[in-house]
């Protein structure tokens, strides 16, 4: 299918050359674009255009009038039926049942491209387990590992655990203690001494202090708090591959890379951001605060670099990694699979080291953000006590459910289909639930054999699989596609086929037609749009990765995957570049801290800050990208005092 849409979109544009070549506006090389699109109903066909329309509007004559003419001067009868002009001028095509079947036997192939994509995905913390929050991230992020490796990315998978911090050293304070011997705990205990030490700092403004003062001795490399501290890393990660070869997730561990792993380049890179006047001081903490970002008290957001009392915090470490990413791994994208609650993170991240030339214009940093597992009340997945649900239990529960299924069944290995069909199930439900919403977890719903599950699809593929076993039938090429089922399948595949390839006629265009279905077209509120702006979708679709199309998350509806130019509120068009923040920084000085106008510094509304093209397969709802453009208001932010303590948790 792949190789016969260039033939009829090249046809149609040749059509509009020869009915229009001496009328139209030759400084515009878009216009004879024929845009196909994916019908929205069967009545349409196959493929819509709306060149002539386009046309119509160039050359001020009536649309149909201009439709008739492309028709008249267009020769695909050796692809299509007999063209027709429907509506105001809008061109329909169906494909002949040949050119379906010829379009199917074509193997599908990717060319490499060239481009490597670092994707953080699952991400848990050392010395607890791993929780149902860790479901979805592990789940998306090794679907979009595999359908972005498989057309044609080199992917490095990365798995940013939690292994540094204010609690380490809190659990090696009670762990020295109580006078435990680290060899002898398990992750599980490991968890309980996390609690205990939790409610003795807490508690204990003196513990608070030594666990403060071990944090020191771990960043500083003691060789008796390191070991325990290793200890911990090691019997975590134990229990991590476990839970990742139950998920059948690809992670391993040479895709770990830690916190700690980017220890020793936080001092540098507070050094560079302060060379680059990029910091601040308030309260003793190090912040930088960005132009646009602003809390709901209109209050600029700081992103805290280093803390008041030396430690460094999230920020920092997520700024080495993404220098460390384009640096040394020579990302030319990188994807965070984290969930929505920390898009605004992000956002400040991306800005910062673009601004700090960590992240250069030609890679992009992208937030994919998804909804939370709720439980059957419809609220946060808790178990009975109010704690975190575990991932392994809800796991061995699926396949203790599919087990059940199997209640009865001879001749097949009951214990690797149970685990197939349960594991299988919890995948399914997650990939075909809308990313950017919450979903409850309904295990008996997702092993159930009937409805839009897992089991349901397994079993009719196995049943196919018989019948056709039965038939004798092995390979073969389809010759003609007469039923609209097998011609809706037809197509179906051309789309899958054409992941991730947007034309490059769209992948410059600013702006597209806006979606009028209720469809929710790339987030505009997530996304921080204005009222009325446009998404690169075509009319009726979503953008990529949302409703029951996301069941292969990427092998989706669209039938091009490129993103318009984001559109977000700001006070200009004229980019960020280091001498305004060294303003905004040098404005922000205790001498400066005057009061001043309310409201004054802040967004005005209906200004845009407009981004580049993003012409990717990861666009759909809840991405944030790194701004490229951003924008310094017409005034300077006030400084905030007591930020200190405000870091922004992952």
């Amino acid at each position: 299918m792949s190789a016969v849409l260039p033939v009829v979109a090249t046809r149609l544009s040749t059509a509009a050359a020869t009915a229009f070549g001496s009328s139209y506006d030759h400084n515009d090389p878009t216009l004879f674009d024929p845009e196909l699109r994916a019908a929205t109903k069967p009545e349409f066909g196959h493929y819509q255009s709306n060149l002539a329309l386009r046309l119509a509007n160039a050359l001020g004559q009536p649309p149909r009038e201009v439709a008739v003419r492309l028709v008249d001067a267009l020769h695909v009868d050796d692809l299509c039926e007999t063209p027709a002009v429907a509506g105001p001028g809008f061109i329909n095509l169906t494909l002949l049942p040949s050119t379906l079947a010829a379009a199917v036997n074509q193997p599908v192939t990717f060319v490499n491209r060239g481009e490597r994509v670092v994707v953080d995905y699952s991400q848990p913390n050392v010395a607890k387990q791993m929780h149902v929050g860790h479901l979805r991230s592990t789940v998306i992020g090794d679907a979009l590992c595999n359908v972005l490796r498989y057309v044609g990315y080199d992917v490095i998978r990365q798995n940013h655990v939690g292994d540094w911090g204010t609690q380490y050293g809190m659990m090696i304070e009670q762990l020295l203690e109580e006078r435990l011997d680290a060899e002898s705990l398990d992750l599980k205990g490991l968890q309980l001494l996390y609690e205990r030490s939790r409610k003795h700092f807490d508690a204990d403004g003196n513990f608070a202090d030594l666990s403060r003062a071990r944090v020191v001795k771990l960043q500083t490399g003691d060789p008796g708090t390191r070991a325990i501290w290793r200890r911990m890393v090691d019997v975590s990660l134990d229990d991590f591959d476990k839970v990742y070869q139950l998920l059948g997730s690809a992670l391993t561990r040479e895709d770990v890379v830690g916190e700690s792993a980017y220890n020793d380049d936080l001092p540098r890179i507070v050094e560079e951001l302060s060379d680059a006047g990029l910091l601040t001081e308030s309260d003793g903490a190090l912040c930088a605060f960005l132009p646009g970002f602003t809390g709901r008290d209109n209050q600029p957001l700081p992103v805290i670099v280093r803390k008041s009392d030396g430690g460094f915090g999230y920020s920092a470490t997520d700024l080495a990694a993404v220098r460390h990413r384009v640096s040394a791994l020579h990302a030319d994208r990188i994807v965070y699979v984290v969930d929505h609650r920390q898009s605004l993170h992000f956002e400040q991240i991306f800005t910062l080291a673009r601004t700090a030339g960590w992240l250069p214009l030609a890679t992009t940093a992208e937030h994919v953000g998804f909804g939370t597992v709720l439980g059957p009340n419809g609220k946060p997945f808790k178990t009975r006590a109010g704690g975190t649900v575990k991932l392994v239990d809800l796991l061995n529960e699926a396949i203790a459910r599919a087990d059940s299924l199997l209640e009865g069944r001879e001749g097949i290995d009951r214990k690797a289909t149970a685990r197939a069909v349960g594991i299988g199930a919890v995948k399914y439900a997650d990939l075909s639930s809308d990313r950017g919403n919450d979903y409850v977890f309904d295990l008996d719903r997702m092993v159930a054999m009937t409805g839009n599950t897992g089991p349901y699809l397994q079993y009719a593929h196995a049943r196919l699989t018989r019948l056709l076993s039965k038939a004798g039938t092995e390979g073969g090429e389809v010759t003609e596609l007469t039923e609209p089922a097998e011609q809706r399948l037809a197509l179906m595949q051309r789309r899958c086929s054409r992941i991730g390839c947007a034309p490059t006629s769209m992948r410059s265009r600013p702006h597209c037609r806006r979606s009028m279905s209720s469809v929710r077209c790339c987030r505009a509120k997530a996304t921080r749009e204005p009222a009325g702006s446009r998404c690169a979708r075509r009319p009726g679709r979503c953008c990529t990765m949302d409703s029951a199309c996301s069941v292969w998350l990427l092998l989706t509806p669209c039938d091009s995957l490129e993103v318009a130019r984001v559109a977000v509120v700001r006070r200009s068009r004229r980019p960020l570049r280091r001498d305004d923040v060294r303003e905004h920084t040098a404005a922000r000085q205790p001498a400066r801290r005057s009061a001043r106008a309310p409201g004054a510094g802040l967004p005005a509304a209906g200004v845009q800050r407009v981004g580049p093209a993003l012409p990717h397969a990861l666009c759909g709802n809840g991405v944030h990208r790194a701004p490229r453009d951003v924008v310094q208001p017409d005034a300077v932010p006030p400084a905030v005092p007591g930020v200190a303590g405000r870091a922004v948790r992952r």
